[in-house]
């Protein structure tokens, strides 16, 4: 138990330094603008109820804005996805198992890998919708939504295959 605590507290601290120092100085052309951040939310165990997940999403999203300086622009994006997590994660699986844990040796990296995507690409309309605040550049927002989202699944595959061992990635439940 302390050990899958503190693996989550250091996936979390990571990640919010990796999104703070590195990630937000990315803006290639102003397509290219990644968010790493939420997929601690995304990854989060499933066995945590749903209250809780609003409740740690706000404050992680909370705590990046504050030293993003964006605004609470990253708190409505995260929350709507801790909101939607279980309806995605219930469209994508062939069973509608609600104990299932996902894991990489059961669903395999191509389903991890869909359904990363997906959050994240919602995630990045949601964040870029509400960034740029109009409408009229949709098509502008979501090619950026698009190129963020598969840079940032890009990113995070990096760091797991460089910084987790094979026996470990094969362990990896959601």
């Amino acid at each position: 138990m302390k050990n899958k605590i503190s693996s989550i507290l250091f996936t979390a601290f990571f990640l919010f330094l990796t999104q703070i120092l590195f990630v937000n100085n990315i803006n290639f052309f102003g397509l290219l603008n990644p968010k790493l951040f939420p997929i601690f939310i995304i990854l989060y165990p499933r066995s945590i109820p749903n209250i809780y997940l609003l409740i740690i999403a706000f404050l992680y999203a909370f705590v990046i804005d504050a030293f993003s300086f964006t605004l609470g622009v990253g708190i409505f994006a995260t929350v709507l996805i801790a909101f939607i997590k279980p309806y995605i994660l219930k469209f994508m699986q062939s069973r509608m198992d609600e104990e299932a844990t996902l894991s990489i040796a059961l669903q395999g990296k191509n389903f991890i890998a869909r359904y990363l995507f997906i959050t994240l690409f919602i995630f990045h309309l949601v964040y870029f919708f509400t960034e740029i605040g109009q409408f009229y550049n949709i098509f502008y927002i979501i090619i950026k939504a698009l190129f963020s989202s598969m840079l940032a699944l890009s990113l995070y595959f990096i760091f797991v295959f460089m910084f987790v061992s094979q026996s470990q990635r094969r362990e990896v439940k959601l």
